[in-house]
């Protein structure tokens, strides 16, 4: 998220990891890892993260301008020029024309490819007043396999039952194992849907 204001306090302050986890897939599912902006760089950049691990990146950024309408439309042609795309907005307050006056301030939400957030932020930072930059990592390796796991063995006892059902003579029988075979086919489609949940997550950058 970038938070964006033409009256706010200049303090810079840069930060890595935290307790915030605004995407978590499931209360046990990541860990947030406290990381330097020199590892940052390094996983971020994606040359140094193996392709099996699944990392989740979420970055904010507080911008305080002189030039709120030039730099608010800077940012949003970055996000589309790094392949990104706006997944929320938010804008309030008033330019400021008079002593006391509050400003504007507006709030970016947006959903950059992995692969190109390091290089966003660090344009950003290039280009822009930052008075906070914060970046967090959420591990969901194990969480990504474990459900990897589970849709195969799924995949493979509705297999067996395909099977036994093609051999099966009972009505009970064939009622029986198209019930389980309904069930298995209901979890597996949730399964996939958190699959793709997460494929998305890992690939666009929050």
């Amino acid at each position: 998220a970038m938070l964006l204001g033409c009256a706010a306090q200049k303090s810079a302050q840069y930060s890595y990891g935290g307790d915030s986890s605004p995407s978590a897939p499931a209360e046990n599912a990541g860990d947030s890892a406290e990381m330097s902006s020199q590892e940052i760089a390094g996983i971020a950049g994606m040359g140094a993260a193996s392709d099996s691990q699944k990392l989740i990146y979420i970055g904010e950024m507080e911008i305080e301008s002189g030039q709120f309408e030039a730099d608010y439309a800077a940012l949003k042609e970055q996000v589309s020029a790094m392949g990104g795309y706006l997944a929320g907005e938010t804008l309030s307050g008033t330019a400021p024309v008079a002593y006391g006056d509050a400003g504007r301030y507006g709030e970016l939400v947006a959903r950059i490819p992995t692969e190109r957030f390091q290089a966003f932020l660090d344009d950003t930072d290039g280009r822009m007043d930052i008075v906070r930059r914060h970046v967090d990592v959420q591990d969901i390796t194990e969480y990504y396999y474990d459900n990897e796991t589970r849709i195969t063995l799924l995949e493979t006892r509705y297999a067996k039952l395909e099977e036994h059902l093609r051999s099966a003579e009972r009505m009970e029988d064939i009622i029986a194992l198209e019930q389980e075979m309904s069930e298995i086919l209901s979890e597996l489609d949730e399964l996939k849907g958190t699959r793709r949940h997460l494929d998305h997550q890992v690939a666009y950058s929050t």
